[in-house]
């Protein structure tokens, strides 16, 4: 469904979420095309740099505007792709069994479906190896905040800083914490949802129906020569 310049907006010059609940930055701006529709968002960064995100990974919610990690879409789209491949996969071997197509024709019209599968295999590797890559960058960034709240708790303790300014700090990281909490537990739903995708299955090689020899009278009929002389 295209979002119109009109839906987003509103929302420029405000602060864009994540979908675990952390800033993804402000939107400044958007890049359209001749039917008003918005092709990109523009955001600027926390670092002060402006980073271009197409409108696929924009989901507006009531009076909100979330940006979805780019791996979530491509973890969608893959599932997607590899359920219909295999569905078709299967409905071809059906018609093989039922006769409904011989072996030849079976091997021609699935051998494109089988280099599909291959090519999203290789694609699954991949998002998965950068999924456990992102993993990791997020396991550095907890033990970062959790370094931060140890030296704040002593600062507090020192008496360098006041009650007040120790609480919020404080507050703002554990909202980054639970934010990083939820951004793992999703990236690893994803990555056991894309372990599920079975493509040994979806490429066995399917037994071709055996032949059916016509059967053999249980009688014989003898003509006799109505010409024979008694």
């Amino acid at each position: 469904m295209a979002i119109l310049v009109e839906d987003v907006g509103k929302f420029l010059g405000k602060t864009i979420q994540s979908p675990y609940s952390t800033s993804a930055g402000r939107l400044i701006g958007v890049d359209t095309n001749i039917r008003n529709e918005v092709t990109q968002v523009n955001i600027e960064q926390a670092s002060g740099e402006l980073t271009k995100y197409p409108i696929a990974q924009v989901r507006i919610h009531d009076d909100s505007i979330v940006l979805a990690p780019a791996w979530k879409n491509e973890a969608v789209d893959l599932e997607r792709e590899y359920v219909t491949a295999s569905r078709r996969m299967t409905a071809l071997k059906a018609l093989l069994s039922d006769g409904d197509i011989d072996m030849p024709s079976y091997k021609e019209m699935t051998s494109e479906y089988e280099t599909a599968l291959r090519a999203m295999e290789r694609r699954r590797t991949e998002l998965v190896d950068s999924l456990k890559e992102r993993t990791g960058k997020l396991d550095e960034r907890v033990r970062g905040l959790q370094l931060a709240l140890t030296d704040n708790k002593l600062l507090y303790s020192s008496g360098v800083v006041e009650a007040a300014a120790y609480k919020e700090a404080c507050q703002i990281i554990h909202d980054m914490l639970n934010g990083y909490a939820a951004e793992k537990k999703d990236i690893q739903e994803t990555i056991d949802s894309l372990a599920q995708l079975d493509q040994n299955q979806a490429t066995q090689e399917p037994i071709e129906p055996p032949h059916v020899e016509e059967k053999i009278p249980d009688f014989v009929v003898v003509k006799l020569n109505e010409d024979t002389p008694a």
